[in-house]
């Protein structure tokens, strides 16, 4: 209240001050001295009109002649002389000009008029009188807040008697008081204010206030079911709807579940209190790894808590776990039983023989802020497999996340029963690694996709995906995608691989660089073969595939390296990729050290560039080059042709070819006579014995390759011609592991569309560079086209992407009817007839019967439809 009645004192005084500078304006005398303001002293009216009559007067008696005009003033004024205006404006009568050198100057001055003046005059006074009003009205507020005083007073200050409402403040007992018709009493408001403030407290108290800080925030302590760390709400007894903790990263809300069972305490989302009550936290998205006391830190070691973050989400059935950046890991976790694959294709459970720092379970996803924000760290176990992805049979994987040191991300699975399945690894890096970057070596693995990554600093290989599983069974739906892998293989004892791929692996948009290490004979790119021996266990990487790549060794001048390499694998194509810097460009193997014969591969626009040995080797049989180009190679097509037929001394290829780039070899050593050429189609070998060990090195024109006319390969792989005598018609014989090809054009690999048989020979399927291919049989002129099943098995009818059921075509024996009917896998099936379009109708053809006795006793079966007098009829019993 003392700050009211100071307000109400300082308006009074301004309201009196400005009052009284209005009075003495419009009221002073012309000799009063000037009035005094903020801005600074002003003359008074009489003091202003003065001036002007002055200023007038010495107007007039400089010139007391008014003209209409100024041409006319100008013209009647001598030069420097003064002359008024007549002026249009209502308030002034005259305006003031002078002749300077016959130019008209408006000196600016003017003389107002009577009535003006008088209007000034009145609105100063008007201006005075609202002065005094609100001088007035600001005393009559103001004159009940009494000065304070030691005792009550009796009248106002200025003597007028009290008035109830009135105020003062008692200076002995420091108590405002109000007048009232009872006399004068407390302010029994202020009291409650004053008593009202000695509740209110920073810190909690009984009954007490919370009071805010300076930022707004009050004392978590003063909310109930708030605490700081889970221990805190552990031990307590009480029950609230909610429980928050209030601990940076562990913070959260958690909700009241009750007092059941069921529920185990994981320490992140489920808190069990000391009274058995059960609270579950509530959020959405993702969880994150931090409720589980992850830190952010390289000071901190993590691995306990985002261990127990992993268990915690995988028991609550799988989900995404957020990882902060810099996360330590060091310590040892145990997998439990792993397995150890054996020559066999059977396998051996090795108890906890698998550690790493960190357990990945199926179903968790560790998602980071980015490749290059959040990175799971292993300083000081560098023989500890940094994570591993363990039994993930429901999916899981990394996104947005970094793994440095120790063996890099590793799968390990406790049994060979184990489908390693839906895994998806997008956006991370592995990086100064002990091992391999990403290792996937036990373990089934079905549709797994592994995309945008970059490996680099890697002991071995940087993607290793050995696929090791039982003998019956193959890994299948693997995409590796838009990747970066380069340094790798740098301390490894055998050669390493940027991409070294078992299983059936479809690859695109991958790069392989800067992997040259001196006597390593690293690869870029490498596609393994099967392998099945008592003292190993491999699957072949047969049918896989790899488009728009690009491999550098990063060393043009370095020794051992090799770009592509195709092991044995068999129907592998690659498609659209450069080779660079590399002695061998692409090469298919030529010994046996698996189960594979590396025939069919496809290369399809591959280049190589600045290979110091060979560009193309292709050792394995039927290798397809299709627009690949080799520059700046010492050779750059190398076939091998095998054993040739002893005998046949003359070669004559389907395709010509550079002379000046033959090369013949005899057990690899290079034959610099024995041999002449006859244009550039034919090769003459002088004597029968080197036509036995030997194989021919051209360069086709344009690039293509070669094939002779007579006695091509001989061997396990290789056509075997009936005779070897040119224009002869003989068959064709295949060894088991070579398929025949049926086509058209000059040779078998211009890419026209053909038929081919199955290495087994139970099927014929067409083939070619369409990704999709009708397959059609026709029969000569009018002739029927007939399908035809032998020992009474049936003809069938199907589409083979993921139907699950068929029709069923099935002849009959003498006296039985033939069948069309639905199969497949659904218990009970419906045999759908439909027309073709909205108005295709279904017609079906049956012969009239005079009766249905007649249909009958001509051997219309049961549920046979049958017409009588032009009616559609079904025989029922």
């Amino acid at each position: 209240m003392a700050d009211q009645t100071q307000r109400l004192e300082i308006a009074t005084v301004r309201a009196e001050v400005g009052s009284n500078i209005v009075f003495r304006f419009a009221n002073d005398a012309a000799n009063a001295d000037s009035i005094p303001t903020q801005s600074g002293d002003i003359q008074n009216l009489k003091q202003v009109v003065l001036e002007i009559q002055q200023d007038a007067a010495e107007k007039i008696s400089i010139s007391t002649t008014i003209y209409p005009t100024v041409a006319a003033g100008l013209a009647a004024t001598a030069d420097q002389g003064i002359f008024l205006v007549q002026s249009n404006d209502a308030d002034e009568i005259y305006t003031v000009w002078q002749n300077q050198s016959g130019t008209a100057v408006n000196t600016g001055k003017t003389a107002l008029s009577a009535t003006a003046i008088e209007e000034a005059l009145e609105e100063s006074n008007e201006a005075a009188r609202a002065a005094e009003e609100a001088a007035d009205i600001a005393t009559n507020r103001t004159a009940g807040f009494l000065a304070p005083s030691a005792t009550p007073p009796y009248v106002r200050d200025n003597g007028l008697p009290l008035q109830l409402g009135d105020r003062y403040f008692n200076t002995e007992n420091q108590t405002e008081y109000i007048y009232r018709e009872a006399g004068w009493k407390a302010n029994d408001s202020l009291q409650a204010i004053e008593e009202l403030e000695s509740l209110i407290t920073d810190s909690p108290k009984p009954e007490g206030i919370p009071k805010a800080d300076l930022d707004g925030t009050i004392d978590p302590a003063w909310v109930g079911g708030i605490y700081e760390t889970y221990a805190q709400m552990r031990a307590t007894t009480k029950t609230y709807p909610q429980v928050a903790i209030s601990k940076p990263g562990f913070c959260g809300v958690f909700e009241y579940v009750g007092a059941v069972s069921g529920y185990i305490d994981n320490g992140g989302t489920v808190i069990i209190t000391s009274g058995g009550d059960v609270y579950v936290r509530q959020f959405t998205g993702m969880y994150d790894s931090r409720w589980w006391g992850v830190v952010e830190s390289l000071m901190v070691n993590s691995t306990d808590a985002l261990q127990a973050a992993i268990n915690s989400v995988h028991d609550l059935g799988g989900g995404e776990l957020f990882v902060p950046k810099n996360v330590i890991v060091s310590q040892t976790k145990d997998t439990g039983p792993t397995v150890q694959i054996k020559g066999d294709g059977s396998y051996t459970l090795e108890p906890l023989t698998t550690q790493g720092c960190i357990i990945l379970k199926s179903g968790v996803t560790l998602v980071g802020e980015g490749p290059n924000v959040t990175t799971i760290i292993n300083p000081s176990s560098p023989n500890r497999i940094t994570v591993v992805l363990y039994d993930m049979q429901k999916g899981g994987g990394l996104r947005n996340i970094g793994v440095q040191g120790g063996k890099g991300v590793q799968t390990q699975a406790s049994s060979l029963d184990v489908w390693m399945r839906d895994m998806a690894l997008d956006y991370f890096r592995i990086f100064d690694t002990t091992s391999y970057g990403l290792g996937m070596q036990i373990g089934l693995y079905l549709n797994n996709r592994i995309s945008n990554f970059h490996i680099y600093n890697t002991a071995q290989d940087a993607l290793d995906h050995k696929a090791r599983p039982n003998g019956n069974l193959y890994p299948i739906g693997i995409t590796i995608e838009n990747g970066i892998c380069e340094k790798y293989g740098q301390t490894s004892g055998t050669e390493s691989a940027g991409l070294d791929i078992r299983g059936l692996v479809h690859i695109n948009n991958v790069v392989c660089r800067d992997f040259y290490v001196l006597g390593k004979n690293n690869r870029g790119i490498r596609f393994s073969t099967g392998v099945f021996k008592m003292s190993d266990h491999r699957v072949g990487a047969d049918k896989s595939s790899i488009t728009n790549f690009y491999i550098n060794s990063g060393n043009a001048a370095g020794i051992g390296s090799v770009g592509l390499d195709i092991m044995e694998g068999s129907s592998i194509s690659a498609v659209s990729g450069i080779i660079e810097n590399c002695p061998i460009g692409f090469t298919t193997s030529d010994t046996v050290t698996g189960n594979g014969t590396g025939e069919g591969i496809k290369l399809i626009g591959v280049e190589v560039k600045a290979a110091r040995s060979t560009a193309f080797k292709a050792a394995s049989p039927n290798v397809t080059f299709m627009a690949c180009k080799a520059t700046q190679a010492e050779e750059r097509f190398v076939s091998n042709l095998g054993n040739l037929v002893a005998g046949q001394t003359t070669l004559v290829t389907s395709q010509a070819f550079d002379p000046s780039t033959v090369r013949i070899y005899k057990n690899d050593v290079l034959m610099t006579s024995g041999y002449t050429l006859t244009g550039s189609t034919q090769v003459n070998l002088s004597a029968a014995a080197d036509a036995t060990d030997s194989f021919l090195v051209a360069t086709p024109i344009p690039v293509g390759f070669l094939f002779t006319d007579g006695a091509e390969r001989s061997g396990t792989n290789g056509v075997l011609m009936g005779n070897t005598t040119k224009g002869v018609t003989v068959p064709v014989q295949v060894a088991d592991s070579c398929a025949p090809t049926l086509t058209r054009g000059s040779n078998n690999f211009e890419g026209s569309v053909g038929y081919r048989e199955s290495l087994d020979g139970s099927y014929l399927e067409p083939y070619g560079q369409a990704t999709d291919i009708i397959a059609e049989i026709r029969a000569k002129g009018a002739a029927d086209v007939i399908l035809r099943s032998r020992n009474s098995r049936s003809i069938v009818a199907t589409n083979p992407l993921g139907a699950v059921n068929w029709i069923e075509l099935r002849g009959s024996a003498a006296g039985d009817m033939p069948r069309i009917s639905p199969q497949g896998s659904d218990s009970n099936l419906h045999l759908l007839l439909q027309g073709k379009g909205s108005t295709g109708a279904v017609a079906i053809i049956a012969r009239n019967y005079s009766s249905d006795s007649a249909a009958a006793s001509a051997g219309v079966p049961v549920n046979g439809i049958y017409h009588t007098a032009g009616t559609l009829k079904i025989r029922l019993f």
